[in-house]
Parts: C-alpha cells; sequence; structure tokens
C-alpha cells in the first residue's frame, strides 16, 4: 500500500523521523545547556566560598568611626607580624591576636559559609562544614597550644617569604571592610588562615576540603594540591596567591580523587590478570 504524503510531498513517515531528529537534537542542547550552567554554579559557588574574603574589595577610603579603634588594633598587629623575624615571634603576636576570640567567633565564620550554601547538596555541606571547623577550630586550638607549650627553639626559623606581602595583604583587605562594615570576623579569618600557611606550613584549607564539582584539596608524596589554587588572580585580597599548595594537575582536575583510585584498581586487576593469570 502507498502511503499518502502530507501535502507537500513529505510521507507521514520522514514527518515524524524528522520531528524525533529535531527532538534529540533539542534535547542534546538542552543536556549541554545543562552541564554548562551547573559548571557555571560551581565555579560561582568556587570564588564565593573558597577565595573572597566576604567582599572585601567593594568598601572605600574612609574608615567608620565605629570601627577606627579596632582598625588601629589590627594595623598594628599585622604590621608586627609583617616586621616578625622569626616563626616563633609570629606564633606569639597571633596567640595574643586570637586571644580576644572565642568559639562562637569560629560558629560565625563557618555560618557565614553555610548561608552561601543555602539549598545545596546537603551532604557536600556536611562534609564542607566538618573541614572547615578542621581548618578555623582546629587553627583556634593549635594557636592556644602553642601560646602555653612550645620550645622556642624549633620555630626560630625565618617566616615564608610570602609571609610579609600577605599580612599587608590582609591589613588592607580588613581596613578596607572597615569602611562598610565590621571587620572584626574577617580580621580573625586572615589570623587563622595565617597561622596554618606560615606556622604549620599547610594550605589554607586542609587536605580533603570538598569543592563544588567533586574535587578536593590533596596532599601526594609530601605535596599539597588545590584545584582553585591558581584561579584567584582578580579576586581582591584573596589568600590563594600566599598557599603552600601547588594547583592540582590536569589529571586531578579530568578525574576526581575517587574516579582516579577506581583506575588504579582496575589497573591493579588487569595487570594481575594479564601478568599471572595470563
Amino acid at each position: 500500500m502507498t502511503e499518502k504524503g502530507n501535502g507537500d510531498g513529505h510521507s507521514k513517515d520522514a514527518a515524524r523521523n524528522s520531528a524525533a531528529s529535531g527532538a534529540r537534537s533539542w534535547g542534546f542542547f538542552s543536556i549541554g545547556g545543562r552541564r554548562r550552567k551547573k559548571k557555571e554554579k560551581e565555579t560561582e559557588l568556587e570564588r564565593s566560598i573558597f577565595m573572597d574574603m566576604d567582599g572585601a574589595g567593594d568598601g572605600g577610603d574612609e574608615i567608620l568611626p565605629e570601627y577606627s579603634r579596632l582598625v588601629n588594633e589590627i594595623t598594628l598587629t599585622f604590621n608586627r607580624l609583617s616586621d616578625a623575624k622569626t616563626v616563633d615571634a609570629m606564633i606569639e603576636i597571633i596567640a595574643d591576636a586570637t586571644d580576644t576570640f572565642n568559639r562562637n567567633d569560629i560558629r560565625l565564620l563557618i555560618a557565614q559559609v553555610e548561608d552561601k550554601l543555602e539549598g545545596a547538596n546537603r551532604s557536600y555541606v556536611r562534609r564542607l562544614v566538618e573541614k572547615l571547623e578542621e581548618m578555623y577550630q582546629g587553627a583556634f586550638n593549635d594557636i592556644a597550644l602553642l601560646a602555653q607549650s612550645r620550645d622556642p627553639a624549633d620555630y626560630i626559623s625565618a617566616p615564608a617569604p610570602a609571609a610579609r606581602d600577605y599580612w599587608m595583604t590582609a591589613l588592607k583587605s580588613c581596613r578596607n571592610r572597615a569602611s562598610k562594615s565590621d571587620p572584626r570576623l574577617p580580621y580573625l579569618k586572615y589570623l587563622l588562615i595565617g597561622f596554618r600557611m606560615f606556622v604549620l606550613r599547610e594550605p589554607a584549607h586542609p587536605v580533603g576540603t570538598p569543592f563544588p564539582g567533586g574535587h578536593e584539596v590533596e596532599s601526594e608524596n609530601g605535596v599539597f594540591y588545590c584545584p582553585v589554587r591558581d584561579k584567584a588572580d582578580d579576586v581582591p585580597y584573596a589568600v590563594c596567591p600566599f598557599c603552600p599548595a601547588m594547583q592540582s594537575t590536569e589529571f586531578m582536575l579530568e578525574f576526581t580523587k575517587e574516579e582516579r583510585e577506581k583506575k588504579v584498581k582496575q589497573g591493579y586487576i588487569q595487570n594481575y590478570f594479564t601478568n599471572f593469570k595470563g
């Protein structure tokens, strides 16, 4: 039986095939669009959570009167830290400065990040908060411990070359912040992160800190790797340029740590059956 045309010389089957093909094409572009939006969202979160210092670059030059006394204290502290000749001296200064803070301040630092993660995957938020507690509360506890019991001889080395510029960047950031709002929490954040990087000689964010997209801070053969280490060049007052971590390798960025571990296991299995069970 000859199938009737649809009025313009095309069969119904041709019309249906064309429609199906169009649907598949639109589906392809739809999937691509969703992936692109997902990647854009991940990049936005990376910047907001791990690079931005709470919008510190948006202020002006004039410090608000209510923060002038605190800014004087911050200026004195960061100037002393930038001039510190030994890591031991740095510990002493940081301990004095953080003595005015408490656990509730640490909680507020973490809550600021949680606010930015509203609607995010709960499992990811839980993992990140655990690492933030390790980052902030851990540093806070270590500072108190070293302030009370350390052998100064263990810390007589000179601070890392990047330390001076870091503390001056922190000072500029806090002064900028004071032109629009309270710089107290950013001050604490810079102190804790500086302690991690220049006293503990660890990355700003602890090993295992998860980033949107599945990557994380890693340690391999004594070298730290961060997936966003080189992405903060245009972010005002970011700590990334001073971090001892290296930028994650292309292989690390192509596959998550879990995916790479699976590939290694598969390689061992393949090698076993090829060489021993061949």
